[in-house]
C-alpha cells in the first residue's frame, strides 16, 4: 500500500513540477486565477505560490493515506487477523506500535516522493531541497489528522445477529396449539 502511495505522489509531483514551467504564462492571463493561487499559496513568487498550493492540497490527500493505515490497526482486530499473530511472543504494544509507524512515516515518505520529483522535472537550480521542504511542510497536519481515529475509539458496529443476542431474543419458533413450543405428536 504505501509503494502504491510513494509511486503514485512521485508521478503527481513530477507532472505538477512540470507544469509549473508555464504557470506563470497562465496566471498572467488571468486575474481571478493568480488571485486564487496567491491565497491558497501566499504572496511570494507566482511559481512558489502555486507549488504551496499544490503541497497543500497534497497533504490534504495523503493525511487520507495516515487514516487509512491508522484505522487497519482496527479492522485487523476487529477480523480477528490480529489475534493469531498476539497469541505468539508479540505484544500487544509492539504490535500497535509497527501500524502507527506506517502511518507516522507513510506520508513523509510518500510527499517526499512527490516533493523531489517536482524538483527534478521543474529543473532550476537548488529546487529539490526546497520543494522537498515545502513537501515537508505539510507533514505536521497530515498527524494531526491521523491522530484523530487513535485518539476517538468509536463504538464498534453492531451486526443484526449480535444485537438481537444483546437484547435477549432468540431465534422465533413457531408456537403450536397446546403445549409449550411443541410438536402435535411429541
Amino acid at each position: 500500500m504505501l509503494i502504491g502511495w510513494t509511486l503514485g505522489f512521485a508521478v503527481v509531483g513530477a507532472a505538477l513540477g512540470s507544469v509549473a514551467h508555464g504557470i506563470a504564462d497562465l496566471l498572467n492571463s488571468s486575474p481571478r486565477l493568480r488571485l486564487l493561487i496567491a491565497t491558497l499559496g501566499g504572496q511570494g513568487g507566482v511559481v512558489d505560490a502555486y507549488f504551496a498550493a499544490i503541497f497543500a492540497i497534497l497533504g490534504l490527500v495523503v493525511s487520507g493515506y495516515a487514516i487509512q493505515a491508522t484505522l487497519r490497526l482496527r479492522s485487523e482486530e476487529e477480523e480477528a487477523r490480529a489475534e493469531p499473530v498476539l497469541a505468539t511472543s508479540v505484544s500487544r504494544l509492539s504490535w500497535a506500535s509497527s501500524h502507527l509507524v506506517f502511518a507516522a512515516l507513510g506520508p513523509a515518505i510518500a510527499l517526499a516522493g512527490a516533493g523531489v520529483a517536482a524538483g527534478v522535472v521543474h529543473g532550476e537550480r537548488d529546487d529539490v531541497p526546497r520543494l522537498l521542504a515545502a513537501a515537508m511542510v505539510q507533514l505536521p497536519a497530515v498527524w494531526v489528522s491521523s491522530a484523530s481515529p487513535r485518539a476517538v475509539r468509536p463504538r464498534p458496529a453492531f451486526r443484526a445477529s449480535e444485537l438481537g443476542r444483546a437484547r435477549g431474543m432468540r431465534r422465533a419458533r413457531p408456537a403450536w396449539p397446546g403445549s409449550c413450543n411443541s410438536r402435535p405428536g411429541r
